[in-house]
């Protein structure tokens, strides 16, 4: 017969149950011991600079200051990042190694001359046929080709009922900034950027389709072919394209514009009809579209900034592309760092236009630059348009928008031009500065994406400016915004971005 619990001795009970405890004890020191080992204590870092070209990790000493500041919410949300990735094993144990492939033509800075309609390259067209018909935004159906146009008579439309779309793609996620830039490359140059991209982990492009470039030479001559080549290679490498519907040909602008390469339209109808034949010509694709650049400014091409004028645009453009390819995903232009002065009208001021003059329904997201430099994104000044990112957020949900998004579509910062340099520093500003150290760019691209990180819930792709340089010659802070040297050697923040990157597209 079995003895039961209760025949034991208690001499016998009081030996087991110390096994048991000690066996527990061991088994608690074991798991501790294996945490210690695998996490480790952790420390915290700040970033510091020891002098104007150097930068260095150092021991971060908190100050006991009742709340935390932007700047080291950015710098935890930054580690945590580079912790995950990491962890994940996304990160290749030697980034700086991985240069973009390269051929033997590598992208140059843009040629002052255009193809002609007469070029003999052949480019596929993104849609099965060389031409294509779309519905203007007057309800007239127009044939196109390289060539020229054919008009037929108006035919009724329904008016497009205000919906608000939902992008198909991700949404957090590292975008490239290319601008004009990329129309101006062949074949062997986009291969070579867009592997670099593809090698970066960047999943978007930003790029120009210029109402001023297709239709230069008049109002039924279309030059197609440089978007076309921009868009199928984009596509070929898996790269998202939003494109920038943009600018108007000579014909189609007011007299009196100074700046003739990026005056706006005199008639809105005229540039809603371009848009959806744009958006027809490369419905599969691209399907997300930015209407204009940074319009808030007299710079590109609205030499009075004008909010009521501009809602107009938007609101006969966003009915002309919704008509053309209902999918269509349409934003606002990015809308630049100004103050309420000198001719320029204020992010905040902008977006409360847009809903004073009735555009609530014809954007499906805000697009918003929040330039710093020569600053950090954390600094509190008047223009710093991170600082806003909360307000126009606020603007939006009261107005019934919280579902839609702001996409940051232009960041960044030169690391080089004619005048001064400065580092990041939160005691001192050097006014006149017109570039930053490399340094000083990667610290800056760490703050930003740790501070979206911080908000992904409302934002969208955030887009950097740029990502090669576009030359070497010191006479414009506008040659060195890449995060590539025009050599195709990195900068630091190529790795800061390549991080962030990862971060997203394992998730």
């Amino acid at each position: 017969m079995t003895p039961s619990m209760s025949d034991n001795s208690p001499k016998e009970s009081r030996t087991h149950i110390g096994r048991i405890a000690s066996l527990t004890l061991l088994g608690v020191l074991i798991v501790s011991a294996v945490i210690f080992f695998r996490y480790g204590a952790t420390e915290t870092y700040d970033f510091s600079y020891t002098d104007k070209a150097s930068f260095t990790h150092g021991p971060r000493v908190e100050e006991n200051t009742g709340e935390e500041s932007l700047l080291a919410s950015a710098q935890r949300a930054w580690k945590k990042i580079v912790r995950k990735s990491k962890r994940s094993s996304v990160r290749e144990k030697t980034l700086t190694s991985n240069t973009p492939e390269t051929t033997s033509e590598t992208p140059s800075e843009a040629p002052t001359a255009k193809p002609t309609n007469t070029s003999t390259q052949e480019t596929p067209s993104p849609t099965s046929d060389t031409s294509t018909t779309a519905s203007t935004s007057s309800g007239n159906t127009t044939t196109t080709g390289t060539g020229g146009t054919v008009a037929s008579s108006p035919t009724p439309t329904a008016p497009v009922a205000p919906v608000v779309t939902r992008s198909s793609v991700p949404l957090n996620a590292l975008g490239i900034a290319a601008g004009s830039g990329l129309t101006a490359m062949t074949q062997s140059e986009l291969n070579t950027y867009f592997q670099g991209l593809k090698d970066a982990g960047v999943t978007w492009v930003r790029w120009d389709i210029n109402w001023g470039a297709v239709q230069e030479a008049g109002p039924n001559v279309y030059y197609w072919e440089d978007p076309d080549r921009v868009a199928n290679t984009a596509k070929k490498y898996g790269i998202n394209s939003l494109g920038i519907i943009t600018y108007a040909p000579v014909w189609a602008q007011n007299s009196t514009c100074i700046k003739q390469n990026t005056c706006a339209p005199v008639d809105a109808d005229a540039f809603a009809t371009f848009a959806s034949l744009v958006a027809t010509r490369y419905k599969g694709t691209v399907s997300h579209w930015e209407i204009w650049n940074e319009q808030n400014t007299p710079q590109d091409g609205y030499a009075t900034p004008n909010v009521a004028r501009y809602a107009e645009l938007l609101k006969v453009t966003y009915t002309a592309i919704k008509r053309a390819n209902p999918d269509a995903f349409v934003i606002t232009g990015g809308v630049a760092p100004a103050g309420d002065e000198d001719g320029n009208i204020s992010p905040i001021t902008f977006v409360k236009g847009l809903y004073t003059y009735g555009a609530k329904d014809s954007f499906d997201a805000i697009a918003l630059h929040p330039y710093t430099y020569p600053l950090s994104p954390t600094r509190d000044v008047e223009w710093n348009n991170w600082e806003q990112i909360a307000d126009i957020r606020d603007i939006m949900v009261a107005n019934g928008d919280s579902a839609k998004r702001i996409w940051l579509t232009e960041y960044g910062a030169p690391t080089g031009g004619p005048g001064k340099a400065r580092t990041i520093n939160p005691s001192t500003f050097v006014y006149g500065a017109d570039y930053v150290t490399e340094a000083a760019q990667d610290q800056m691209a760490q703050e930003t994406v740790a501070l979206y990180t911080d908000h992904t819930s409302y934002l969208g792709p955030f887009f950097w400016y740029s990502f090669r340089d576009l030359g070497t010659a010191k006479t414009s802070p506008e040659n060195f915004f890449g995060i590539l040297r025009h050599d195709l050697t990195q900068k630091p923040a190529y790795v800061t971005l390549k991080e962030f990157a990862a971060h997203f597209n394992t998730e």
